[in-house]
C-alpha cells in the first residue's frame, strides 16, 4: 500500500491479488483509489498466465501504467510460473530465518530483486542480516536486494526508486542501451602492503542513476581492521546537477554489522534509515549541501 501510494502520482497503477480465498487484499487497494483484480486459485497454488490474461481485461491499462501482480504467497509453486510480468520480486521476512534462500533456492533464483522486510524487529530476533544476503547471492549473483519496514516505511523510498529505474529501461527505445561504467581500485599502504579493495559501478539512465561501491580490507590490514560493505546510492538526473534519493550501506566491522541509510525527500527533509538507529551525533545538513552531491556517510 505504500509503495502504491508513493508511485501513483507518477504512474497510473493497476493491481492484480492472488489469494486462494478472500477478496481483502483488492478490497484495500480499491479503497485507497487504485483499480484491483482479485483472483481466487481455491485449491491452486499459483496463478497462472491464463488468470492473468482475464483480468487484465477488467483493468484499465494505459501507456507508460505499471502493473503489479502479487501472487499466491508461498515460494514453490509460482517460481517455475511465467506470467509474462518484466521483472519478480520476492520478499523475505526477518521472522523466517536466514537460510529460507538456500531451502526454496528456485523462486530467489528466478527473482530479480529480494525485499528483506520487517527489519524494525531485527533488535528482537536472532537474524543475521549478512548470512541471509550471502545465501540469496549464493542462489542467484545476480539478485539485488534492500532492507525495508512495511510498517515504517524504511527502505521502501529505495524501492520506488527500483522500479523507476526500471521502467525507464522500458520506455527507453530497444537499441539504446545504459551508460555503465566500473571500477576497481587496488589501495597498498606502507612497504606496499595490499590494504583495500574497491570495486565501483556507475550505471545512468535516461534521468535515473545508481552508484554502487564494494570495500573490503586485504592482507594484514584485515587483521587489525576486518571490514567489508557494500553501499548504493540512488538518485535523479537534472539538467545541471544530480539529486540523491536514497543512500543504503551495509557494513561488516570486526564481526559487527550496521545497515546504514539516508532517505531524501522531495522536500528537501534527509531521513536517518539506519539499522539499528545510529547513536552517534547526526550531522544537520542544509537541503542546498546536498544537490549535486551521490551521497552522504560517515566512514
Amino acid at each position: 500500500m505504500r509503495t502504491i501510494a508513493d508511485l501513483k502520482y507518477r504512474f497510473p497503477i493497476s493491481v492484480i491479488e492472488g489469494d486462494q480465498q478472500t477478496s481483502n487484499d483488492a478490497g484495500r487497494i480499491r479503497v485507497a483509489g487504485t483499480p484491483a483484480i482479485q483472483i481466487n486459485t481455491g485449491w491452486g497454488c499459483h496463478l497462472d498466465a491464463h488468470m492473468v490474461g482475464h483480468a487484465l481485461d477488467h483493468l484499465p491499462l494505459n501507456q507508460g501504467s505499471l502493473l503489479f501482480i502479487e501472487n499466491v504467497g508461498n515460494l514453490i509453486c509460482p517460481a517455475a510460473v511465467d506470467l509474462g510480468e518484466s521483472h519478480k520480486v520476492v520478499v523475505l521476512s526477518v521472522t523466517e530465518g536466514e537460510d529460507k534462500p538456500l531451502k526454496y533456492p528456485d523462486m530467489f533464483a528466478e527473482a530479480d530483486l529480494m525485499l528483506l522486510n520487517k527489519i524494525d524487529l531485527l533488535p528482537y530476533l536472532d537474524f543475521d542480516v549478512r548470512t541471509c544476503i550471502q545465501f540469496a547471492l549464493r542462489v542467484n549473483p545476480q539478485i539485488q536486494i534492500i532492507n525495508v519496514s512495511a510498517r515504517t516505511g524504511e527502505g521502501l523510498p529505495a524501492f520506488c526508486h527500483w522500479i523507476e529505474w526500471r521502467a525507464s529501461l522500458m520506455r527507453r527505445p530497444a537499441h539504446a542501451e545504459a551508460d555503465r561504467v566500473d571500477a576497481r581500485f587496488e589501495i597498498f599502504g606502507f612497504a606496499g602492503l595490499h590494504v583495500l579493495t574497491n570495486r565501483t559501478t556507475v550505471d545512468e539512465t535516461a534521468d535515473r542513476y545508481t552508484i554502487s561501491m564494494d570495500l573490503d580490507t586485504r592482507g594484514l590490514a584485515s587483521v587489525f581492521v576486518d571490514l567489508t560493505s557494500h553501499s548504493e546510492v540512488h538518485g535523479r538526473l537534472g539538467r545541471d546537477a544530480s539529486y540523491p534519493d536514497a543512500y543504503r550501506a551495509d557494513v561488516r566491522r570486526n564481526g559487527a554489522d550496521r545497515h546504514y541509510g539516508l532517505d531524501y525527500r522531495r522536500d528537501g527533509a534527509v531521513i536517518n534509515a539506519s539499522a539499528p538507529p545510529s547513536l552517534e551525533q547526526p550531522w544537520l545538513v542544509a537541503v542546498e549541501q546536498t544537490r549535486g552531491t551521490s551521497s552522504l556517510c560517515r566512514c
